[in-house]
């Protein structure tokens, strides 16, 4: 799948990072450091501050400590102790701050490499100096890590950087860090990444598709399970999007929910949440004839579907796993305000369901604590017809106790859209008859919504 974004926008080619290093303060540069080490696989990792505050040395720089234990060619382990010594400077490292930290360090005997690292650079004398001393003497080795030696120290270890470093880095490379952090480890933007970046919204829009729909799953589901009101990503899709946007809700983001390696687990209701949001908004964006097409065959769309789609098991489990779970809560976003002029269904509003109940009140005082499971009811009369206009024959499509085939959710979906979309007020409400009234009770149990019919 490839996407016709206008020319010009930024290619995706992976993570490419580039730090603006005259932005980076000493104590970040030395958080860097600690960072770096962790991921190349450093032990017994601490400061060597002597402070409370962990500063130290004149230069604010703080040392750090060390131990790597490589493989050896006899399958032993060879053990190294490393040092560490962190100069933050706006110019070039003087020649005299490294002697002095070879100095310092020559008096340890346990110890094999010393690390001088800053976030500019070191004068030519001095790297000569280093290449003498090391010519004579064996211990410790001197290595001399400049910012192009730790520009590509962050290139291997992306994430490193967008916990220290956000604010140094280009916008387009802190997205992309973010994104990459919450893909491969499950940790969430801050309040103040969210702020950001929703600040830069138009900026967003100019990216291209698939780093923007990456992009706008993790703030939805960092969003959490009530539709943000503050910050509606989804009004940053356009019609070249959809279809990466549909992939990523659809295909990507529930993939990373399976990811047992993850530090942080994703959380499937809010998956289900992200995803059905996005969804909603695609839904909005396309025509009627490709709304259900593209939605319930997205395996078709994808280059290598057809380990998903030629096997009707793996797509069945894919169907009830995902498409279901996300429809249902495209589903209950929309029930509600769509109920509000309707003669045929009136519900609470799924995501107004924390006000508290009796049962509620004695969970608190006798437990101390209140029941997980929230719900909320649904009234339908089967013999009023729809505002909207959508098939009602087997009951109202929106509300998710009435089993119906996903295209024809999807359908239903998009008409609702479509007509809240050019009469917003629809029809005036009018009062529920002497028909027969269906009562639907929807409860959450933390994967699904899941319906029962009384």
């Amino acid at each position: 799948m490839e996407s016709n974004k206008a020319a010009g926008r930024t290619q995706s080619q992976g993570t490419v990072t580039r730090v603006l290093w005259e932005n980076v303060s000493g104590a970040q540069l030395e958080e860097l450091l600690y960072g770096l080490l962790d991921a190349m696989g450093a032990r017994r990792l601490v400061w060597r501050a002597g402070s409370a505050s962990g500063v130290t040395a004149a230069d604010g720089g703080r040392d750090l400590e060390a131990v790597f234990d490589r493989p050896g060619p006899d399958g032993e382990l060879d053990r190294q102790t490393w040092w560490t010594e962190c100069k933050g400077r706006t110019d070039t490292v003087e020649r005299g701050a490294v002697q002095q930290a070879v100095l310092d360090a020559s008096a340890r005997a346990d110890l094999d490499v010393l690390v001088v690292a800053t976030n500019s650079r070191f004068s030519n004398p001095t790297r000569d100096w280093v290449d003498e001393r090391t010519r004579s003497r064996s211990r410790p080795v001197v290595r001399l890590w400049d910012r192009d030696h730790l520009d590509r120290l962050v290139q291997r270890y992306p994430t490193v950087a967008a916990r220290v470093l956000p604010n140094s880095l280009p916008d387009e490379e802190r997205l992309r860090l973010l994104v990459s952090r919450f893909r491969e480890l499950g940790e969430e933007p801050t309040s103040l990444d969210l702020e950001f970046f929703w600040e830069r919204r138009d900026w967003l829009t100019e990216l291209e598709s698939t780093l923007l729909s990456e992009a706008l799953v993790m703030f939805l589901y960092t969003e959490g399970i009530s539709v943000p009101r503050q910050r509606p990503w989804w009004q940053l899709l356009t019609p070249p999007d959809v279809p990466h946007a549909l992939v990523t809700a659809l295909i990507n983001l529930p993939s990373w929910l399976g990811k047992d390696d993850m530090a942080r687990p994703l959380e499937p209701m809010r998956v289900w949440a992200a995803s059905g949001r996005v969804l909603l908004a695609s839904l909005r964006l396309l025509p009627e004839d490709l709304a259900a097409l593209l939605t319930c065959k997205i395996w078709d769309f994808v280059s290598d579907g057809g380990a998903v789609r030629d096997d009707p098991d793996q797509l069945k489990l894919w169907t009830d796993s995902v498409l279901v779970p996300v429809l249902a809560f495209a589903q209950n976003d929309l029930l509600y305000p769509c109920s509000q002029d309707c003669a045929r269904v009136m519900g609470d509003n799924p995501h107004e369901v924390e006000s508290l109940r009796a049962t509620d009140i004695w969970d608190l005082l006798v437990s101390g604590e209140q029941k997980k499971e929230e719900s909320f009811l649904v009234f339908e009369s089967i013999d009023e017809p729809c505002a909207v206009g959508v098939d009602v024959t087997d009951g109202c499509p929106l509300v998710v106790s009435n089993r119906q085939e996903p295209e024809r959710i999807v359908k239903s979906l998009h008409r609702v859209i479509e007509f809240r979309s050019e009469t917003p007020d629809g029809a005036s409400r009018r009062r529920i008859g002497d028909g027969e009234v269906v009562v639907t009770l929807l409860e959450n149990h933390g994967m699904a919504w899941r319906s029962v019919r009384d």
